[in-house]
Formats: structure tokens, C-alpha cells, sequence
């Protein structure tokens, strides 16, 4: 039995399944939190980053570590059921391809398992 469903945010495209468990059901938060910019969300003011704003700065060390702070920042918020492992936890930037990849490592406090969310953000 799963422990954590949720809805897939992608449901629809390419005949995926209409719900995400577990750790894909985490992965899918993590990316909703990662997506919405503070204030778009009505009701819940604060939910999300800052992420879309430090995708206008240059893609450098810099801007990656502060991209990585507030994707940690924005994850120990809003996702209660993970504990980030700060060191298998990276942001990299890609200037040539114009995007980060973010890699987070994290632990699932109630099983005790380890789950990855892997993307790509598009630098703007």
C-alpha cells in the first residue's frame, strides 16, 4: 500500500496515470513548491520560491549556491515529509544551455527511505 498519492501534475500527456505515489507523489510536490512564485497562490500567500526571480541573474557559482539555499530553503518549508541530505544536494549551472540542473537527495522521515528529485530549470 502506498503511503503518500497525490494527483500527477502531468496527468494526461502521454497517457500517465492520473495519480503519483510515494516518492514520485514527494517529487511532484517538491516540484509545485519549486514552481510557484510567493503570492501566486491564493489563501497560502508564502507557498513557494524564489527560484523564477534568481533565474534572471547570470548563470554562475553564485547565483547556483543561491538558487540551492532557497530550493532548500523553499523545501524544508513546505515539505514536511522529507529532510533534505544537504550533501547529495546540488544546483549546477550550464551557461552554454542556458539552465541548472537540481539535484536533492532527500529522506522520507516517516519510512526512512531516500528519494532524488532531478531536473532542469531553463535559466530566463
Amino acid at each position: 500500500m502506498a503511503l503518500f498519492i497525490d494527483i500527477n501534475p502531468r496527468f494526461g500527456q502521454n497517457k500517465l496515470s492520473e495519480l503519483v505515489l510515494d516518492v514520485e507523489a514527494i517529487n511532484s510536490s517538491i516540484e509545485n513548491i519549486l514552481g510557484t512564485v510567493p503570492k501566486e497562490r491564493l489563501f497560502l500567500p508564502d507557498f513557494g520560491s524564489r527560484l523564477h526571480q534568481l533565474l534572471f541573474q547570470p548563470i554562475d557559482e553564485i547565483t547556483a549556491d543561491d538558487l540551492r539555499e532557497e530550493t532548500i530553503r523553499a523545501i524544508e518549508t513546505w515539505e514536511p515529509r522529507v529532510r533534505i541530505i544537504d550533501s547529495e544536494t546540488s544546483i549546477e549551472g550550464f551557461p552554454d544551455e542556458n539552465r541548472y540542473q537540481v539535484l536533492i537527495s532527500y529522506t522520507i522521515i516517516s519510512t526512512g527511505n531516500t528519494g532524488t528529485f532531478n531536473r532542469f530549470l531553463l535559466a530566463e
